[in-house]
């Protein structure tokens, strides 16, 4: 919760005795950033902070109805009789006594700051979307014939290079980075900030607000001015959008994108290369027909070191192994590369992760630069307002399908990247 103790104020009763406010003062200490004033003004709402009211029986008929979290410190001295008639006409939020510590006081402002929290994202989610709607209708209004075909493939090309990075973007301040060197890229006078839940106490309401899929389980909603005189451009930054909406709702789903055997097998039928995906208890999770040909057990294959030559059906192979994490859990990729792809200059063979990188990233951009033309056009598509509900309903699976090719493409990528776990691959020959 020290996060966001900047976004809370206390306010204390003066008829509170001097040894209970000394320890509330020291409480209050504890919460770096906070404010704390003396409660006077018992008609003052806040709007912009969690308030917390420290008050005094003798003032509970002072207390009014608002938003602000009402603590009433019961002292030693006080009777329990005149509280007891008070506290269903008061609207106290909780009762503690004088000897309060920091552990009680945290779990009463946590659950307070949870329903604000939670109001406060339900107030922007109902902005966001409203504004994602006058978007699509501007568009809808300019039509779609601002861009001839050939500049709007050439304009997804920059949306699939943008892509490209937001997939290596693993937390919310590097996307912003992304999204803000691609914005002054492409754009003119127009900014753009991605802001979360503890952001929301200070963002107000705007036009410029578009909410976004969560990430990994948190609120984001993206502020950009994204009105425009210019058609084309009011275009492109609908695509931009749609872009970032759709790199967060692929990080949003699980599913697993190879859960379609069909497409796996597409893609990687024509690596010339045994292949397989096995976790760490021996299940294989998915390969290619290469490796059903090789006739081993996941069990054997486990035993396999990074760069071992093993010699299957009188055919040498070089074992290639990396460890990755595939939907939170750790999996072994294992490519088994002959000898005559990989015959050097010295007679030695030495597939590197660089070389599996090469291959399994010109997958990835070969299905990533058709696949983003298709959404493309299925966004435009989806704006006509003459769609009946079967046409509709079909472009939407088209959509579902392109997003699962997409959800395909960045795990490819992910096989050349750094292991998000931040594990690396040892060379058990050394």
């Amino acid at each position: 919760m020290q996060n966001l103790s900047g976004h809370i104020a206390f306010r204390i009763d003066p008829q509170l005795s001097v040894e209970v406010k000394k320890n509330l003062d020291e409480l209050i200490l504890q919460m770096e950033h906070s404010e704390k004033s003396t409660l006077v003004d018992w008609n003052e709402e806040r709007l912009d902070r969690v308030v917390v009211d420290f008050v005094s029986e003798n003032s509970l008929h002072l207390l009014q109805k608002n938003n602000h979290l009402k603590i009433c410190i019961l002292e030693a001295n006080k009777g329990l009789f005149s509280f007891d008639q008070n506290l269903e006409a008061s609207g106290v939020d909780a009762i503690l006594d004088e000897e309060i510590d920091i552990n009680q006081l945290s779990g009463v402002i946590a659950s307070e700051l949870d329903r604000q929290i939670s109001l406060k994202q339900k107030r922007f989610s109902e902005v966001g979307l409203k504004n994602l709607k006058k978007l699509e209708n501007a568009v809808r209004t300019v039509g779609t014939k601002v861009m001839t075909s050939e500049t709007l493939m050439d304009y997804t090309q920059f949306l699939v290079d943008l892509e490209k990075e937001l997939i290596h973007s693993d937390d919310i301040p590097r996307i912003e980075k992304v999204l803000k060197q691609f914005v002054k890229t492409n754009f003119e006078k127009t900014k753009v900030y991605v802001f979360q839940s503890p952001d929301l106490w200070d963002l107000e309401e705007s036009k410029n607000l578009i909410l976004l899929p969560r990430f990994k389980g948190e609120f984001v909603i993206l502020d950009m001015n994204w009105e425009d005189q210019h058609p084309e451009q009011l275009l492109r930054k609908y695509f931009f959008i749609s872009t970032v909406i759709s790199f967060f709702s692929s990080q949003e789903e699980v599913q697993d994108p190879f859960f379609d055997s069909r497409l796996w097998e597409e893609v990687t039928g024509s690596i010339p290369f045994p292949l397989a995906l096995i976790s760490v208890t021996g299940e294989v999770r998915q390969h290619n027909t290469l490796f059903v040909k090789l006739n081993i057990s996941p069990e054997d294959c486990l035993k396999f070191k990074l760069r071992e030559k093993i010699l299957i059906n009188e055919i040498p192979y070089n074992i290639f192994r990396k460890e990755i994490d595939h939907l939170g859990e750790k999996k072994i990729l294992f490519v088994f590369f002959t000898e005559s792809f990989f015959l050097k200059g010295d007679g030695n063979v030495t597939p590197t992760g660089q070389e599996l990188g090469i291959i399994s990233s010109s997958i990835a951009h070969e299905l990533n630069n058709p696949i983003a033309g298709v959404q493309a056009a299925l966004t435009l598509l989806l704006l006509d307002d003459s769609l009946d509900d079967e046409a509709r309903q079909s472009l939407l699976e088209m959509k579902k399908g392109a997003q699962r090719c997409k959800q395909l493409v960045e795990t490819f990528l992910g096989f050349s990247r750094v292991n998000p776990m931040g594990q690396t691959t040892a060379d058990h020959t050394k």
